[in-house]
């Protein structure tokens, strides 16, 4: 006997299966759940706030102590000069009297090599001086245009005082090949913006601040272009933990020195 076709209006294999629809969460289940992100939410906030809290409190010590130090090389530096200036005179008179002992035959030659000997000892206590305070203030900063960064500022003090790391500017081919040179880019990449600033010998350097000095900066408290703030705005600017603050701190200035003096700063948008 022949069999019967098959009907393909039930062929299982034809069949689509429908699951059954899940009832609606409950309202206090979606509540729940709409809790427990906000608590989430809020512990990620919180740390998050610590984390930059914490980070904030280090800058802010770092950056008292440099002042610290900045004061406590300055204060030694004025007695360093005034014991200079002493062992100089003394230096002097005793060249003159050994001068004068030799011209006169009545001076004994034990007394001459007294005086010789204290001339020696004056001439490398003056010697110690001048190292000591050049090792207390450190490298000059020449007058002209520098670029660095800020790290600290002291516009309050008595004596007003800046401290900023020495940079080199790049634009350009030289800036990429600097970048190479420096290990910060690969030969094969591309230097975004074509400008670098090398900085590979950290060194700070308390610079005397004008209190008068003109601060050009951009983006402060978020306006558009180019603001000129005083000295004291830019104290305030780092310590503060805005964003626009911070972004501002990022970035180098140019730093205009006047009779060993900053007068001048521009801030130079980076990268």
């Amino acid at each position: 006997m022949q069999a019967l076709p098959k009907d393909p209006s039930t062929d299982e294999r034809d069949l689509i299966f429908i699951p059954e629809a899940r009832s609606p969460l409950p309202g206090w289940a979606v509540l729940a759940i709409a809790a427990a992100a906000a608590i989430g939410l809020a512990v990620g906030a919180v740390t998050t706030y610590s984390t930059l809290r914490s980070h904030l409190d280090a800058r802010d010590a770092a950056i008292v102590a440099a002042l610290d130090r900045a004061v406590a090389a300055e204060a030694d530096a004025q007695r360093a000069a005034v014991q200079i200036g002493v062992l100089e005179s003394r230096v002097a008179d005793l060249r003159t009297v050994l001068d004068r002992s030799r011209a006169r035959t009545v001076v004994v030659g034990a007394s001459r090599v007294q005086l010789r000997r204290e001339l020696v000892r004056a001439r490398r206590a003056l010697e110690r001086a001048r190292a000591r305070i050049a090792a207390r203030v450190g490298t000059q900063t020449e007058d002209g245009r520098h670029v660095a960064k800020v790290v600290a500022v002291g516009s309050t003090q008595d004596r007003p005082v800046i401290v900023i790391d020495l940079g080199r500017w790049f634009t350009g081919q030289r800036a990429r090949q600097a970048a190479i040179a420096d290990g910060a880019l690969d030969p094969g990449d591309v230097l975004p913006h074509g400008r670098y600033l090398r900085n590979a010998r950290p060194g700070w350097r308390t610079v005397a601040l004008d209190p008068a000095a003109t601060v050009a900066v951009r983006g402060w408290h978020r306006r558009p272009g180019v603001t000129t703030i005083s000295v004291d705005d830019l104290q305030g600017l780092m310590g503060s933990s805005r964003s626009w603050a911070e972004r501002i701190r990022h970035d180098p200035f140019w730093v205009t020195v006047e009779a060993g003096r900053v007068t001048a700063l521009r801030e130079q948008r980076y990268p």
